[in-house]
């Protein structure tokens, strides 16, 4: 028996493809980011859905936050106590740990359904992120 008869969804699209969408006019935001933190309220339309970023002009840093206190640092490092098996904690303060997304790639971002979410972004440069929803 042929190996592609043992995995019926072989050969098939996707299923979540289908909700894969384009960047609509009206709907791009393309973000001014600089080299300090910056945060903000995470737009009605963005709760619960995924979000493209884009990095163009630097690498662009990005912190999700489920309440209005993101931040991003990018020195922040995790604390480690222990040995020979060392424990990790989140890095703690008013600007914490952040993702980074390489100029000129893009990433989407899940953002969580919650009314008083926010996002925090840096640069390494004086840059752009686009943004824009990524599925419906």
């Amino acid at each position: 028996m042929p190996l592609r008869d043992l995995f019926p969804s072989h050969g098939r699209a996707a299923a979540s493809a289908t909700s894969l969408r384009a960047p609509l006019r009206g709907e791009i935001l393309p973000i001014t980011v600089t080299t300090a933190s910056k945060r903000f309220a995470t737009p009605a339309a963005w709760r619960g859905s995924l979000v493209r970023m884009q990095a163009d002009g630097g690498d662009l840093y990005v912190q999700v936050s489920t309440a209005a206190d993101a931040g991003v640092s990018i020195a922040a490092r995790a604390a480690e106590a222990g040995a020979p098996l060392i424990t990790l904690t989140a890095p703690t303060g008013a600007e914490t740990g952040c993702f980074k997304i390489p100029d000129g790639t893009w990433l989407d971002v899940p953002f969580p359904d919650v009314t008083d979410g926010s996002f925090a972004l840096v640069g390494s440069a004086a840059m752009v992120a686009r943004c824009h929803l990524s599925e419906t």
